[in-house]
């Protein structure tokens, strides 16, 4: 358990520039919220803070570039009542890079990072099943064709939908993984 989580302290989220937190304590306590807010905000480099004791919920805003330093850390702590002393020394160079880097990632930008970890493992265990590589931009698209080209014979009725959003989603699924780059692109 970390020092923060021992105190009442849990980071909901965190991008270079805000930090939202629970702050057990807090919650259905007014006069703490005001306190805290009232502190935290007199931190050089903190722009805004926003309290909300029904759920116990802290937003700090600040400047990343203040972030970096263990002063700024330490006035933090401060403010939740902690001292230097409570502070696992270690993990201390974890907190400055999470105050600076944010949690390295939005929840777009880690489904993003699943999704292409995802298709590496696709890809290698289809190379190992088959005994050659094949690139799931290609397999993919072809894959939802056929089976667009299978609702055709297979189904009842032909209802237009069924096996167009087939082709369009093949269509759309090529483009994206194999969209040829743009002469912008290069020159950014």
């Amino acid at each position: 358990m970390t020092t923060a989580e021992r105190h009442g302290i849990r980071v909901e989220h965190a991008i270079p520039g805000r930090l939202r937190l629970k702050y057990r304590p807090m919650k259905a306590n007014p006069a703490l919220a005001g306190h805290l807010q009232k502190t935290l905000s007199s931190i050089d480099g903190v722009t805004h803070v926003d309290t909300n004791p029904a759920i116990g919920g802290v937003t700090v805003h600040y400047h990343p570039d203040a972030a970096a330093s263990v002063d700024f850390l330490l006035k933090v702590a401060e403010a939740f009542g902690l001292s230097a002393a409570d502070i696992d020394p270690r993990e201390v160079e974890e907190w400055l890079t999470f105050l600076t880097a944010g949690n390295g990632r939005d929840a777009g930008s880690a489904l993003a990072e699943s999704m292409e970890s995802l298709g590496r493992l696709v890809e290698s265990g289809i190379a190992k099943l088959s005994g050659r590589e094949l690139n799931l931009g290609l397999l993919v698209p072809v894959a939802l064709t056929l089976m667009g080209i299978r609702s055709l014979f297979v189904s009842d009725s032909l209802r237009t939908p069924a096996w167009y959003e087939y082709f369009w989603f093949a269509f759309g699924v090529y483009y994206t993984i194999n969209k040829p780059e743009s002469p912008g692109d290069a020159a950014t």
